[in-house]
């Protein structure tokens, strides 16, 4: 091979790498840039979203049942009464528990 030919040569191949690493360049630059346009999208409509929600207030949900406010009231008055009396029933050889004493 003459001089000529390898210079030649050595030129096509930095040619060739140029053009690679270039498409590379161009490649990454267009991903990124539909990734963002995708991410910011996505962040519209996420706050469209929420603000159509907070706008529109939380409808269709039945009102509470009052029967179960009865009860609730009822529960909470039992709270305030105290604490319950515990009888500690002691178990015999056999580990069961031995009967209750009248």
């Amino acid at each position: 091979m003459t001089s000529l030919e390898i210079a030649l040569l050595t030129a096509i191949v930095i040619l060739m790498t140029m053009i690679q690493v270039f498409a590379t360049f161009k490649i990454v630059q267009i991903s990124t840039s539909t990734l963002v346009q995708s991410v910011h999208q996505l962040d519209t409509a996420i706050a469209e979203a929420i603000s159509s929600v907070v706008e529109q207030g939380v409808a269709n949900f039945e009102p509470p049942n009052p029967l179960i406010g009865i009860l609730a009231d009822v529960m909470k008055q039992n709270l305030n009464k105290g604490t319950a009396e515990v009888q500690v029933i002691e178990r015999d050889e056999s580990g069961k528990f031995s009967k209750l004493q009248e």
